[in-house]
Formats: C-alpha cells, structure tokens, sequence
C-alpha cells in the first residue's frame, strides 16, 4: 500500500507506504454430541516507511501476534415445509498484542461490530490497526430457510473486554442483535442494533 498527499506541510503532506506479511495456522475438531472446537493462531508482520509527519518515525516494523480459540454447538432439524431450522451458539477466546513503534491509521479509522466479525481476531476494516488485549465474545444464531426459498436470520452478541487497556475497548460497541429477511414475499431486509454497557 502506497499512500502520497501533494501538501509540502508536515501532518497534511503524509506519505506512507506498507507492506506485510501474515503466516496463519487453523484447526477443527468435532466431539461430543456435535461440539466444534477451533483453535486460530495468526502472526503479522508490517513494515512502514512514513515521511512528512514527525509524530511517527520513518521507518517502523510491527509485529503482532494472536491467538483464538471458538466452541460452537450447530443444531439443526427439517421442518414440515421442506425447510430448515438452525440454531448455533458460539463461545470465543482471544488474545493479541502488538510489538512496535506506533505507526499511522489509514484505513482502520472506523471499525464497526457487526455479525460478521463478532468471532474474528480483530474487528478493525484495515491492517494499520490491529486489535489488542485480551477478550472474549459470546453469540448466538438462528435461522429459519423456507421450502420456497425465504430466510429468516437472528444472531445476538457480546464482546467481553477483560483487558482495560485493549485497544478496540472504545472503539466499537458491547452488544449486537441482528435480524435479516431475505426472499419472504418478495421481501428483502436487514437491520442490526448496537449498544454499549452503560445505555441507560
């Protein structure tokens, strides 16, 4: 990734560019009435060369390690209609850290938490911020697939930060609940509600 501002003023004229590497291994093991076990350890390495921004130093290497490990319990069954039902909660651990001097945030300046990322290893859009400390998040899915090809789709979540000074803890918010319609009567919709500890 290569970024050049045309402003010569230092701050408004960043330059970066990045470049990284990243070795993941993964493994599954299913036990027990249908229990899924999966463990994820992940390391990236980025190398950054800044200039025309004094509050970062021109050449930065940053290592950071990860390390997850996810229950799941998929449950399905037929219905009457030809459908089918399927319900799976799921439990994660995860730690990560980073090692490095602090480097400039192009593309992780929003990151938001959404369905999709509630069991991922970082829960930032980009790579030039990765997320830290140690957590744990807690979830569960449900979805309802029709014989005429409709769905039905809830999934509500909690991230558990257990690490005050992780990096995401003030980023994104505790709690989602999700709802997806797709193909109910020509229908299509979705709609997702996040919300901190403190909302009331």
């Amino acid at each position: 990734m290569a970024l050049t501002r045309p402003s010569a003023v230092d701050g408004d004229g960043r330059d970066v560019v990045r470049t990284g590497a990243a070795i993941e291994w993964t493994a599954s093991e299913v036990f027990g009435p249908g229990l899924i076990a999966e463990v994820e350890a992940r390391t990236a390495v980025d190398v950054y060369a800044v200039n025309q921004d004094p509050t970062f130093g021109t050449g930065t290497v940053r290592a950071t390690p990860a390390v997850s490990a996810t229950l799941r319990w998929p449950l399905s069954r037929a219905t009457a209609d030809g459908g089918l039902q399927s319900l799976e909660p799921v439990v994660q651990l995860a730690w990560s850290q980073s090692s490095g001097a602090d480097v400039p945030d192009e593309d992780s300046i929003s990151p938001e938490l959404d369905e999709g990322n509630l069991f991922s290893l970082s829960r930032y859009p980009g790579s030039d911020r990765r997320e830290e400390g140690f957590r744990g998040a807690a979830g569960i899915n449900w979805s309802q697939t029709y014989g005429d090809g409709g769905e039905l789709a809830l999934s509500f979540g909690r991230i558990f930060r257990c690490d005050d000074n992780a990096v995401l803890a003030d980023d994104v918010a505790d709690w989602l609940a999700a709802i997806r319609v797709a193909g109910l009567g020509g229908f299509d919709a979705q709609g997702r509600v996040l919300a901190e500890d403190d909302v009331g």
